[in-house]
This record gives structure tokens, sequence and C-alpha cells, in this order.
């Protein structure tokens, strides 16, 4: 902040030496120059702060005055996808506390080892100055955010928010009952486009972390209750190019498709259908697996 104040100050002095005096075309451009330069060392500086993060220290927390109050008071959901959650909280800082205050969480809590292994967070405050002190209520829309980053999903139930200073000293937390399957790769939904009795097409809606950056696929096995050992299929895997399937949240508008054809056995009737998404399609690496509902009477060729 000091640095700011002086490059302002410089700023100050040089518009009303120009008011004092008229200046030569040459004197004008030089002081036009250094107004610039000036102004590109005070973006520097701003891009320079960091928001902290809290630092989780073994043993007791340290003591601070008891006429400071720091009071977590409850949390609602501003924004949700499946591998990230925004958060509005409720909450008191005395307003006499002299330095910038943040608020950031823990899943499930700060003495798991997952918050540091899964999850990245964003904190509630502007780089410097913190969240605003005093009773603020979650209608107020300060938020922070939490990021999954997993690559298999993982449910927990609790999440620990806290108040901490610009140093990362934890100055009060609370345990919330939040329970979440946290996934960063998620099939929701199919919807048939095409059938015959030996055919069948359909959409994929899911959800693909938009920040992953490998190209991922998805695939369909066989129709329950049949087997792939009994039959044969021919399945159709969507994304196997180089660039993969399209990621974020994507719905059938997308016309995300695969198939499936009946090649020969006997009439059977199938009730649902497993998806899955590979994140990585050359090792055939992938997760959450999910059955979808496909009721459909196969009938193949020649029957």
């Amino acid at each position: 902040m000091g640095k700011l104040i002086f490059l302002f100050s410089l700023l100050y002095d040089i518009k009303y030496q120009e008011a004092d005096e008229p200046l030569k075309e040459g004197r004008m451009m030089r002081r036009t120059a250094a107004i610039f330069f000036l102004l590109l060392v005070g973006v520097w500086t701003l891009q320079a702060v960091e928001v902290p993060l809290p630092v989780v220290a073994p043993g007791r927390p340290p003591a601070v005055d008891a006429g400071y109050r720091f009071q977590v008071q409850g949390i609602g959901v501003a924004s949700s996808l499946p591998c990230k959650v925004t958060f509005a909280v409720k909450y008191y800082i005395s307003p006499t506390f002299p330095k910038a205050c943040y608020i950031a969480a823990f899943i499930p809590d700060k003495k798991a080892l997952d918050s540091g292994r899964y999850f990245g967070t964003v904190p509630a405050g502007r780089p410097g100055l913190g969240v605003p002190k005093g009773q603020h209520v979650v209608t107020d829309r300060i938020t922070f955010s939490m990021d999954y980053v997993g690559l298999n999903p993982n449910t927990y139930s609790t999440i620990e928010v806290a108040i901490y200073d610009a140093d990362g000293t934890i100055l009060g937390s609370e345990v919330f009952t939040y329970r979440k399957n946290w996934t960063r790769f998620e099939v929701q939904a199919i919807q048939v486009v095409e059938e015959r009795p030996d055919f069948v097409k359909f959409r994929v809606q899911y959800f693909i972390d938009s920040t992953y950056s490998p190209n991922c696929s998805i695939v369909t096995g066989f129709p329950t209750p049949l087997s792939g050992d009994m039959y044969w299929w021919i399945q159709n895997a969507t994304g196997t190019g180089s660039e993969g399937v399209p990621k974020g949240q994507v719905g059938f508008w997308a016309d995300v498709w695969l198939f499936i054809r009946y090649e020969r056995g006997p009439t059977v009737t199938s009730t649902t259908v497993p998806l899955t998404i590979l994140y990585n399609p050359r090792a055939l690496a992938g997760c959450c697996t999910r059955n979808l509902p496909l009721i459909h009477t196969w009938v193949a060729p020649g029957h």
C-alpha cells in the first residue's frame, strides 16, 4: 500500500506542475512517458499481492486477544458443479482487529490430508484487504470456493470453514454438515434418438471438468442382463479421436452419441446399459461407470 501512495503522490506532483507552467512539446512527451511508466509499476504492484492460504500448524493455535471475536455462523451454496462448489458465508469478525482476514475451507476438516491432496480453494477476501469485518450474512454474497482435483470420486459429509489472518493463522473455525459426491467426471443421462430391433443409438448428457487437460472419451458396454461372452455386439466409443469429447456440463444439445448393435443371439430384453468416461483413452483408464435405464427388446438379424 505504501508503494501505491508513493506512486500516486508522484502523479499528483506532475499534474500540478503542468498546471503551474506551460510545457514545451518535448517536456510534455517526457512527462507523458513517465506517467505511463508509473502506471505500469502500479499495476504490477497490485498483481504481486496474493491472497494467503490458511496454515494448519501442529499443537494448539496461538493465543488471540480475548477482546476479539471470530465466528463462522453458517454457509449456503451459491453455485455448484460436480467438482466445484462456491459457498456464501455468514460470519462475524471484530471490526477493531488490525489484520486483514480471509475465509476458506477444508474438506472434510483441517485435520484430513485429503484437503491438501484432493482439493484446491479460492478464499473469500480481496488481496491485501481481506473480507469486510463486522457481522455479515449469506445474502451479502461473500464467497469462497472449493475445487476437487482427484481422478476418482470421493464422498464427504462435512466441511470445516475457517477465518484466518494474513499470516495464515487460523483464528476461528466451524464444522458444518455438507454431504456431496465430489467428482470431475459424471455420466448423467441418455436420450434414445434411433431405435430398431437390432440397433439403438442414443445421446449422452454428462460432465467433465473443463480444467482437466487430457482428452477424454465415453464408452458403452453390454446392456444388462445380457453378457458379452454370450452375444455379439458392436459398440461405438465417442471421443476416441485426437480432440476427445467436449468438456464442461454437456447436454443432449451437443449431440454426443453412441450406438449398440445386436449381431447374434436369442431375442432378449435389456433394462440398463453401462457408460464409462475414460480420462485416459489410450490406457483405457476410466471411472464413474453408471448404469442408465435402457429398456429395449433386442432381436438379432434373421430372427
